[in-house]
């Protein structure tokens, strides 16, 4: 075999590699822009040949877990959060409360001297009202809220009344903790302790 015919050969081999190269090109175009209404051709087998590769996480995270928690936590803020804005709502009813809570000796040894409602625990409130518009409506709540102090916490139960026409009154309430129950009356002062 002569140079001509290695010549000619290598021209055909070069001419179908030029027609492989513009049929690559032309499917290239149309998978890029495809006509419209067009199925999309399938992806190539095998490895990308764009050189980037896929990086898959270590561990995979469950955000339906993390979504529930948070709906959680959100839902308690919330519920202790309106409790005490009612209360704060109710004037001088907070002050009333707590005071009695304050004047109970028994009460102030187990939480400390310095307690006041806590931003721990869960909050509620029950409220009724009815009444006659030309009379006067009447209403009333029972609370639970947290208290903390120094030395302890608990949760403090407590009724109030509003009569028609008048101001709402501290009813008495219980403060239940670890070491047990006290009730204390509108006064406070007259509490005793638990047994």
């Amino acid at each position: 075999m002569d140079y001509r015919d290695e010549l000619e050969a290598a021209r055909r081999r070069a001419a179908q590699l030029e027609d492989r190269i513009r049929d690559l090109e032309e499917e290239k175009r149309s998978a890029t822009h495809p006509p419209l209404g067009s199925p999309r051709p399938p992806a190539p087998p095998g490895p990308a040949t764009s050189g980037l590769r896929v990086f898959k996480p270590a561990a995979k995270v469950n955000f339906g877990l993390a979504g529930v928690l948070v709906f959680v936590l959100f839902g308690f803020g919330i519920s202790t959060g309106c409790t005490r804005g009612c209360l704060a709502a109710e004037g001088d009813l907070d002050a009333l409360a707590l005071g009695a809570l304050r004047a109970c000796a028994p009460a102030r040894a187990l939480l400390g001297d310095d307690v006041d409602y806590s931003l721990v625990g869960c909050a509620n409130l029950r409220s009724r009202s009815g009444g006659d518009p030309l009379v006067g409506m009447h209403s009333s709540a029972s609370w639970q809220l947290p208290v903390a102090g120094s030395a302890g916490r608990g949760s403090f139960e407590f009724s109030t009344v509003s009569p028609p026409n008048a101001s709402t009154r501290f009813l008495g309430g219980r403060l239940i903790t670890k070491s047990g129950v006290i009730v204390i009356p509108p006064d406070g002062a007259s509490c005793v302790a638990p047994q």
